[in-house]
């Protein structure tokens, strides 16, 4: 299919033609996989990989040059000044000088051969003009292959952040507009919240993630209880704290930190209780709970996340938690299931209820009237045997009775007379442990 065919009288032939242009083509490859091999496979290995190519490439580059029947410079260097003389002599009828080197007559006798093929020094310069082109070439070659298929060592990892919370069914995601901090009664009394840093990753990446670090930096002068190992701030601005994952091999499923950090953020909180009666009579505790300092505005809280991830380039963020105040309000019973009389209340319950407890000792006991109804109520706690017991009278009749019977600490059930009859009809037992709440005269008040 090639020919000897002359282009534009230049003294190039097709087949030269041709074969200038798989010279650059072939050129362009080794190149552009170079630079693949190295960005991947580092520099050495690229560089040995480039040389086995290239020689190889050198090699067809001869063969195909002596199959027209040119001998290559190195297969000429490889004889003697004798040998190259009487070539030229005989093959050529040129009668070289006597004083000229063995370069020289190489050089001289490949001239000639290029002559009688037809081949001109544009031929050569082709194949430098391939060599100069194949490297811009190579490197867009580069850039377009990173773009289709990035190289993991220089793509930043695709992880995606989510908050978990611990429920009786385990571990659940939380949306991060739904999140909830919960606070206990040291909370509220020391006007702070304590927040578990819960954070759970997952991989979107391509590639497995291996020796995944997480570091979490803290503003200074916040209160920290760490779980993960300290590290220090080279700029001492942050508090560091780093946690191990590991490999992140799934793509589906979120690894939560392994033990997390618990930060406690000052925060006002507003409590108070009182004394309210049902439209039965029946009188509960009442407390309600504002968190004041975020009831308007949100408080923002900020902290830096830092994950490092082998041969790949660690990735920052920023985490912004906005506490937002709340008003709750609630009653000492709120959670316990009610029962009503003719469902669960025994006879048992119903003697309890009118027990005047003669043998039991008197820890606490208040009266005073409620408003607006002007009714007296007079609490009584007392304990008798394991058990601790609070008495709730309204106008010297038995309206209702907490009972603890472990003294745990917690109400077990809630005896109530809705009637105002002296018997019991209500019971409300606990779904859970629900502390026995405080009732003594300066909380009541």
């Amino acid at each position: 299919y090639w020919n000897d065919r002359i282009y534009w009288g230049s003294g190039v032939s097709q087949k030269q033609a041709i074969k200038a242009a798989l010279f650059g083509l072939a050129l362009i490859l080794l190149i552009a996989g170079a630079i693949r091999f190295m960005r991947e496979g580092g520099f050495a290995s690229a560089i040995g990989w480039m040389g086995a190519v290239g020689g190889a490439l050198a090699l067809i580059i001869e063969r195909l040059t002596e199959v027209e029947g040119i001998p290559s410079r190195r297969r000429l260097k490889s004889r003697n000044k004798d040998e190259l003389r009487l070539e030229l002599k005989e093959t050529f009828g040129v009668v070289p000088a006597e004083h000229q080197s063995k370069n020289e007559l190489v050089r001289l006798l490949h001239d000639e051969y290029d002559r009688r093929k037809g081949r001109t020094k544009l031929w050569v310069r082709l194949k430098w003009l391939a060599i100069f082109a194949a490297v811009p070439v190579a490197f867009l070659l580069h850039l377009i292959g990173k773009t289709i298929y990035p190289i993991p060592q220089e793509s930043l990892p695709e992880i995606e952040f989510g908050w978990y919370q611990y429920t009786e069914s385990g571990l659940v995601l939380e949306e991060p507009d739904s999140l909830k901090i919960a606070v206990n009664d040291t909370d509220i009394l020391n006007n702070e919240v304590r927040i578990p840093i819960q954070i759970a990753l997952r991989r979107n990446d391509p590639w497995p993630l291996e020796v995944v670090r997480v570091e979490l930096g803290y503003p200074k002068g916040m209160k920290v209880s760490p779980g993960g190992k300290a590290r220090i701030d080279e700029n001492e601005s942050l508090i560091l704290y780093e946690h191990s994952i590991g490999t992140l091999s799934e793509v589906d499923t979120y690894t939560p930190l392994e033990r997390v950090d618990v930060v406690t953020i000052p925060f006002k909180f507003i409590t108070d209780r009182t004394i309210v009666q049902t439209s039965e009579g029946i009188p509960h505790m009442t407390t309600w709970i504002l968190g004041i300092e975020g009831f308007v505005d949100s408080k923002p809280i900020r902290f830096r996340v830092r994950v490092f991830c082998k041969n790949r380039p660690p990735i920052y963020g920023l985490v912004n938690i906005g506490l937002a105040g709340k008003f709750q309000f609630f009653t000492d019973v709120d959670e316990m299931a009610e029962i009503r009389e003719g469902d669960e209340l025994s006879e048992a319950d119903r003697m309890l209820f009118v027990d005047e407890f003669a043998g039991a000792h008197e820890e606490d006991q208040w009266s005073q009237a409620v408003n607006p109804s002007g009714d007296m109520i007079r609490y009584r706690k007392l304990t008798t045997g394991d058990a601790v017991l609070q008495v709730l009278d309204v106008n010297d009749q038995r309206r209702k009775l907490n009972v603890d019977g472990d003294a745990d600490g917690g109400v077990d059930f809630t005896l109530a007379d809705s009637t105002g009859d002296g018997r019991a009809d209500l019971k409300f037992v606990s779904t859970r442990y629900w502390p026995m709440v405080d009732w003594s005269e300066n909380a009541a008040k």
